[in-house]
């Protein structure tokens, strides 16, 4: 009776690490799958989705998105603007200064003169791209010169044909409703925005810029910079 108590507890125990070892293989296997097809990939520097974010984390390399949508405040909402709902009096002054934005003429330092449709611009004789980020977080509406209107704030990406993408930052003054870009304002070459936020008229951008030791690709530093645009026609640094 022993030795067949015995020899049940064994396969019992059999059994468990056989069923152990195949949910094990099976996630082996999952992973396996998930490398080798791919969704998304994890060596682009755009704005990544949460969706995305999560599935690099896991089966990707160890890389992260150029710039990190930070959480939107109630003071300072984000809306998209491709969906097709009746939109709300504050969405529609929203999407509509957006577009203002995405169809202006910009003087980007080091490039020139740049008129953005639907918010790109392309010079492929120069290999010239700028880019107008409108991910959340990235694009505000608030008022930057104390006068009660809403002044714009996005950032700008220029690829000029190389690896770099430098990344400006850029204002809109607005003047009787017609938003009218400053200068932008650099940041860097492939600089990390974290966090972009308004404040007493001031902008305020958490960042990884890169450091004396830090390959081009990969800024480590952290910093944070204050902007104001009382003094036109460019923003201006602050002092922390």
């Amino acid at each position: 009776m022993k030795n067949r108590t015995f020899v049940l507890g064994a396969l019992s125990a059999g059994l468990g690490l056989m069923s152990l070892g195949g949910l094990a293989g099976a996630q082996t296997r999952s992973s396996a799958i998930a490398q080798a097809k791919p969704p998304y990939n994890c060596l682009t520097r755009e704005v990544w989705s949460a969706e995305k974010k999560v599935w690099c984390d896991r089966y990707g390399p160890k890389t992260k998105p150029a710039v990190v949508p930070p959480k939107t405040s109630t003071s300072n909402p984000w809306h998209n603007c491709l969906t097709r709902e009746v939109w709300t009096a504050d969405k529609q002054a929203w999407c509509n200064a957006l577009k203002q934005m995405q169809n202006a003429t910009y003087q980007v330092p080091d490039v020139g003169t740049v008129t953005l449709t639907n918010g790109s611009y392309k010079n492929p004789q120069k290999q010239i791209t700028v880019t107008l980020g409108i991910q959340p977080g990235m694009v505000i509406f608030d008022d930057l010169t104390g006068d009660g209107k809403k002044d714009g704030v996005a950032l700008l990406g220029v690829n000029t044909g190389g690896s770099a993408n430098f990344i400006y930052l850029s204002t809109a003054w607005n003047n009787n409703g017609t938003l009218k870009p400053l200068t932008p304002v650099i940041l860097g070459d492939r600089t990390r925005v974290n966090s972009m936020q308004t404040q007493n008229k001031r902008v305020k951008l958490d960042m990884l810029v890169q450091g004396e030791k830090d390959p081009a690709c990969c800024p480590t530093q952290q910093k944070t910079q204050s902007f104001t645009m009382l003094m036109q026609p460019t923003l201006v640094p602050i002092e922390q």
